[in-house]
Formats: C-alpha cells, structure tokens, sequence
C-alpha cells in the first residue's frame, strides 16, 4: 500500500467513526414530530458539492444536527482538492449566515478542525423562516480572498 493509499484510508476511517459517532445520522431521514422547530422535510443531507475556483477546493456539507430555527445546527464539512483528496486551506475558513430578503445575518458560528480538511461548523442559528445563504469564505492574511454561497430554505 502506498502512501497515498494509507492516508486515503485512514481519512476515511475519521470520516466513518464522525458519521455513525454519537448523535443523529445525517442519512437517516426522519418525520419532524409535532411542535418541533426542526424543517428536516425537502432538505438533503449532503448537497452538491460548492466550489472555490481560484483555490480549486470543493466543499462538501453534511448536516449533523439540524437545520433547524431558533436552536442550534451544527454541520460537517470536508474539503478536498480535485483529486477528492482532503486538505487545508492556506488561509482561515469563516462560515456566515445571512438572510437577503432580510437584509440581516445572524450570530458568528464557530468552526473546529477535526482533521485533515474536516471541520465541524458549531453555533449555527437560522433565527427565522425563509432563504438564507451560508456563505462559506476564505481569508488569507485577513483579507477576503474567495467566498461561494449555498442557499437554504427553511
């Protein structure tokens, strides 16, 4: 086994233990029960992958908790180059909500690296219906270099 081989494995050992870990499944489809704030129906659990041209980084986002209005989400992200291979940025991630119909935000979230281009998305909170984009940014030495948007509705 090569070195490539190893690495890939043992990514996607990390990637399997984070799926089936403590928590929901973000594969299994569930009915909201009555007076939860959770709009599980319509949404996928993975969307198509969001691309960051100049940096060629594909974002892949899997919902761990949510989405839902009012509690927190929480949402995990892989990034991986055009080989499907995770990596790094060179730059700081940041992650921000926004509603444009609004003209509003919503409160800073919270990114942790897990692991080679993993990272947990914490704080998420939707504080209304409607579409919102999660705008997904890169940063190097504090300046806006990229960004790419995924639209929700909720």
């Amino acid at each position: 086994m090569n070195s490539a081989n190893i690495i890939n494995f043992f990514l996607f050992i990390i990637l399997a233990t984070f799926l089936i870990s403590c928590g929901k499944s973000p594969f299994l489809k569930t009915t909201p029960k009555a007076g939860t704030n959770s709009l599980q129906s319509g949404r996928e659990t993975i969307h198509d992958e969001i691309y960051l041209k100049k940096h060629q980084i594909n974002i892949s986002s899997f919902w761990r908790e949510g989405p839902f209005i009012g509690d927190e989400s929480k949402l995990l992200i892989i990034l991986t180059n055009n080989q499907k291979v995770p990596i790094d940025t060179n730059g700081e991630l940041k992650i921000k909500l926004w509603m444009p119909d609004m003209n509003h935000g919503s409160y800073p979230v919270t990114i942790e690296r897990v692991g080679i281009g993993i990272y947990e998305v914490k704080d998420l909170y939707f504080t209304m219906e409607g579409f919102w984009n999660i705008h997904f940014e890169l940063f190097i030495n504090e300046q806006l270099v990229e960004e790419a948007k995924w639209g929700i509705t909720l």
